[in-house]
């Protein structure tokens, strides 16, 4: 198992046990304020965090030190891993796939969800061997779908997606020098279906002290 993905997961389980709510109108905020033991007048008894999160002020040190020791965790995590090829390799990994690069072939958001700019990888050696690594990894999919598709699967490839195909890969991976590390990035805070999303909570534990 990818040991970012199990870090990941982790993390947002202890934080969706966390005692917050989301609400985004008047009838969610009154029943998250119930949860909250509170009632909807009490708003200065409350903080506001990120994505229509609201929680009790009496709770926000336990959630500080635990958005820091997340931060802590992955940074010691980063730092173990020597050679750039464990750790990181599949934090990169697991980010480029969430994010398609092997179809848009431009890694920014993947590095900007783990917490990075492209300057502050060109920067570090071991980071940029590790997002290497990872981009080869993720791109092989794309290489060999169509070998894959006639070989193995016998799905019907026209020539025209065929074409296609062959022409984006070079076209991806030359988009990605061309980046060259000059356009810095920022990670993008979200949530969605009531939870906070990991990269919120994991990327910047200043994030919540609203």
């Amino acid at each position: 198992m990818n040991a970012y993905i199990e870090m990941q997961n982790r993390q947002q389980n202890e934080f969706n046990a966390f005692p917050a709510m989301f609400a985004f109108n008047e009838k969610q905020f009154a029943e998250g304020m119930a949860k909250l033991g509170l009632n909807p007048e009490d708003t200065d008894k409350i903080f506001r965090g990120i994505g229509g999160m609201y929680y009790r002020k009496t709770d926000a040190p336990e959630l500080h030190a635990m958005m820091e020791r997340f931060d802590r965790e992955k940074a010691e995590a980063v730092a173990s891993d020597t050679t750039g090829e464990g750790f990181i390799f599949q934090m990169f990994l697991a980010e480029l796939e969430n994010h398609e690069y092997s179809y848009t072939g431009d890694p920014t958001d993947a590095v900007a969800a783990a917490g990075y700019s492209l300057n502050e990888i060109f920067e570090d050696e071991k980071l940029a061997h590790g997002l290497s690594l990872a981009m080869e990894k993720a791109i092989w999919w794309s290489r060999n779908l169509l070998t894959i598709c006639l070989t193995y699967c016998r799905l019907p490839v026209c020539s025209q997606t065929a074409r296609r195909w062959e022409r984006r890969i070079p076209t991806a991976r030359t988009r990605t020098l061309e980046n060259g590390g000059r356009r810095s990035i920022h990670s993008k805070k979200s949530a969605a279906n009531g939870q906070m999303g990991f990269s919120s909570i994991a990327g910047n534990a200043s994030a919540a002290r609203m």
